[in-house]
């Protein structure tokens, strides 16, 4: 039971941090003021479009799975 937790544990950091990180590129999006930022670049071009929904969406989407994932890592 240990080895399984440790594994799915092993599994959802990396996984959290990729998610946290697509997040706060759709929140950085949606600033009047935007920073001028290499990856806020990139995600503007190809990132946003591959994904395929709109800013309030991501952002609203990427936060629930983040806090989903914070809640399984909790229990």
């Amino acid at each position: 039971m240990m080895i399984t937790a440790a594994i799915v544990a092993l599994i959802a950091i990396p996984l959290l941090a990729i998610v946290g990180f697509v997040q706060v590129l759709y929140l950085e999006s949606m600033r009047l003021r935007t920073r001028d930022l290499p990856s806020l670049k990139f995600f503007k071009d190809t990132l946003e479009d591959r994904l395929g929904m709109t800013t309030e969406q991501g952002a609203g989407v990427f936060s629930l799975i983040k806090h989903t994932l914070l809640i399984l890592l909790a229990v």
